[in-house]
Formats: C-alpha cells, structure tokens, sequence
C-alpha cells in the first residue's frame, strides 16, 4: 500500500487530480492538488462521472492503476479472495 500512495504522490506532481479506478468502474483513491477541486460524486460508475465533471473543470488528469486500491471488498466472495491474497502476501 505505501508504494500505492507513493505513485500517487508521483503522479500529483504533473495532475490537478489523480484517480485510482476500482474494477467495477467505480473510484477507489482520489488525489487533488487542492482541497475541494472536484464534489464528491458517489454511486454506479463514479469513475466516469468524476473524470467528466474534472474535464468540465478544465482539471489536469492523472490516472493510477493499482490491483490491491482496484480491489473492493463488496461481497463474501471479495472476503474469501481477500484472505486468499493475504496468505500470497499479495496485498
């Protein structure tokens, strides 16, 4: 996870907003140079309505992907693969 935020960090140097996707094409990380650049934008496809709402604001876009900040934790099977991965030391 901290090479996660270290890219991030990385990628905000050249952004106005950086975006870490989920797989389900929501948002799962958010970066903004500046405190309030963007409203919160919450439900189905966040990821989408966040990069257009950034566009309509002229913002600068960065976009980081990351398996584990990808990865949600939504259903009992989310658990299971969760447990899975920690016993690899994937995460």
């Amino acid at each position: 996870m901290k090479k996660d935020i270290q890219a991030l960090l990385k990628r905000s140097l050249d952004h106005d907003v950086v975006f870490a996707p989920s797989k389900d094409n929501g948002t799962n990380a958010i970066l903004t140079k500046f405190p309030l650049l963007l409203p919160y934008l919450f439900g189905e496809n966040s990821f989408e309505t966040y990069k257009k709402e950034a566009q309509k604001r002229k913002l600068t876009v960065g976009l980081y992907n990351s398996e584990t900040i990808a990865f949600d934790v939504d259903t009992p099977e989310d658990v299971k693969t969760y447990y899975k991965k920690i016993e690899k030391d994937q995460f």
